[in-house]
């Protein structure tokens, strides 16, 4: 998200180490110093009442200069004690243009804080929260990838304040990671001068170094380093679904949530056109003449202002980065390795939300191209969301469903197929202020619901309701239940069964709780599944769906 300016705590020493939080978030509460001692030296954090948090803690050097567009490098060491007790960085991206008259419609529309207060591509950073509490066993550790289309969004989103976790007992870090050309970005030059070293991906490569760090650092604040849940929303839920389908991140985690993933994109190839379009190297040849620069030169491209390299993704679709098939790090999309049985199986628990085109109000895209992707199936699927108003409603829908809903279902069967314990849900909770106002529950709309966060974010409107907390209380314990041993059932709790295809079981959760649902919108889902365009196109798929129409 866009980063904003936020009120600066206003520190008043009591005695020693104590001191009173000052920010609107944090008045009144307090404060002492505690320490860990990682692999690059020592880190001042901060306990604040019954958690303790450190901020701003670099986990691979900064990449710029000669190190923008390379593989992360080892972090710098430092001397002394290093202030974790604030934010670093966020990662440089282009402000989010947000239509005023819509800041009611969605609690995603209201751009959370980003309390970093600045971008740069010095970002590399990472925060913990952990209970202050020392436990005698060795605690699960949630490592969170926040979403933005890999444009936007920062680790320091207020949304994503890991106290609620910690205090359910597992120690949280959320990440920072390249984002744009600057995290997703391929040339020939870039290739060329390294020589067969993993190019392209470097915001990935950003994920899996801050999950080796985890792995080397995390039993200094008292984390089991072979207890890593990975979980993010949107594009960090494709995060998730990438590094679970990654050759090279094997070993990195035991655990993967993905909470509304664009499951069936079709990122670019590294040197090949295929049917996404254009390679990725063409693609960053064609910006790199835009910019001035008609040769395979390397150090022009690095010395390119980080803004010019950013561009206006919101409103140029060619500015907007993605993943790219780069044939080291990423080998194939992650429908496909799904559908081949390729990911690592590990136990797996995602779904999406009720409500997920709503996300189309920050694009340009015209509805009917949206609908016109299906091609000669349009009116078929089109015809499965007549009770929508308009066109503009229908394609929303549509839109929905189609990247977001179907797909979460499709890897889940198929993850279900290849013996993975697999949990599916959909999130179809309103809050209260917002009934009557939207279709549903809105991409990203469980975030701050499940983080409990709501009242710290800036949202004019939002009124603290029993029901929310409800719902947060029981979302985050099925997450933390499910990163503990890798299943979400516990005590207190509605039962949730894994997921088989053939019951088609799913946990709702919805305003009237959570509910177990068979055969969840089967029909429609089925229907957009066979007419995808982005439906994997597999031996194995295609006798998958012969068998699934013959057996209705």
């Amino acid at each position: 998200m866009k980063p904003l300016s936020f009120l600066l705590p206003l520190s008043l020493f009591l005695t020693g180490l104590f001191l009173v939080i000052g920010s609107s978030a944090e008045a009144g509460l307090l404060r002492r110093s505690v320490s860990a001692t990682v692999e690059s030296g020592k880190l001042e954090g901060a306990k604040i009442n019954d958690i303790e948090r450190f901020l701003g803690v670099p986990y691979a050097s900064p990449p710029t200069g000669s190190l923008r567009w390379r593989p992360p490098a080892a972090p710098l060491k430092w001397e002394g004690k290093r202030d974790a007790t604030s934010f670093g960085a966020s990662c440089m991206q282009a402000p989010i243009p947000v239509d005023p008259q819509s800041r009611d419609q969605s609690p995603w529309v209201q751009i959370p804080t980003d309390r970093a207060g600045k971008a740069s591509e010095d970002c590399l950073f990472l925060n913990i929260w952990r209970p202050a509490e020392k436990s005698q066993t060795a605690l699960p550790v949630m490592v969170w990838f926040h979403g933005g289309s890999f444009i936007s969004d920062s680790g320091a989103n207020t949304d994503y304040d890991g106290a609620a976790f910690a205090r359910a007992g597992v120690i949280l870090i959320t990440v920072n990671y390249r984002l744009g050309r600057l995290g997703f970005f391929a040339h020939p030059a870039l290739t060329a001068e390294q020589s067969g070293a993993p190019v392209g991906n470097y915001g990935l490569m950003d994920a899996m170094a801050s999950l080796e760090w985890v792995k080397r650092n995390i039993q200094a604040f008292g984390g089991d380093p072979a207890n890593v849940t990975i979980f993010g929303q949107s594009s960090g839920a494709a995060l998730v679904n990438l590094l679970m389908v990654s050759p090279s991140a094997q070993g990195l985690f035991q655990r993967a949530i993905a909470e509304s993933a664009p499951g069936f994109r079709q990122w670019p190839m590294l040197q090949a056109a295929s049917k996404s379009g254009p390679s990725a190297e063409e693609k960053g040849k064609v910006f790199a003449v835009s910019a001035g620069i008609t040769s395979d030169d390397a150090a022009a491209l690095r010395a390119l202002p980080a803004e010019k390299v950013i561009g206006s993704p919101w409103t140029d679709k060619e500015a907007r980065a993605t993943p790219i098939i780069d044939g080291k790090i990423v080998v194939e999309s992650e429908a496909a390795a799904f559908a081949a049985g390729h990911q690592t199986k590990v136990p797996y628990l995602t779904g999406a939300n009720s409500y997920e085109g709503s996300i189309l109000r920050y694009f340009n895209d015209p509805p009917a191209d949206i609908i016109n992707e299906f091609g000669k199936n349009k009116d078929r699927v089109t015809a499965l969301y007549q009770w929508r108003d308009n066109q503009t409603a229908v394609a929303t829908a549509l839109y929905g469903d189609n990247v977001y809903v179907m797909p979460a279902r499709y890897l889940a069967r198929k993850a279900a197929d290849a013996g993975q314990p697999t949990y599916l849900y959909h999130f179809a909770f309103v809050q209260r202020e917002l009934q009557g106002k939207a279709y549903g529950a809105a991409h990203g709309a469980e975030i701050c619901i499940m983080f409990e966060t709501c009242e710290q974010s800036e949202r004019p409107t939002y009124v603290p309701r029993t029901t929310d907390k409800r719902m947060g209380t029981a979302m985050r314990t099925y997450w933390v239940n499910f990163a503990r041993t890798g299943d979400p059932n516990g005590s207190n709790l509605a039962s949730w069964p894994a997921y088989k295809a053939a019951s088609d079981e799913i946990m709702w959760f919805s305003n009237s709780g959570t509910l177990v649902m068979p055969y969840y919108q089967r029909e429609r889902l089925d229907a957009l599944e066979a007419a995808s365009p982005y439906t994997p196109v597999t031996a194995g798929a295609v006798q998958e769906k012969k068998k699934r129409r013959a057996s209705k």
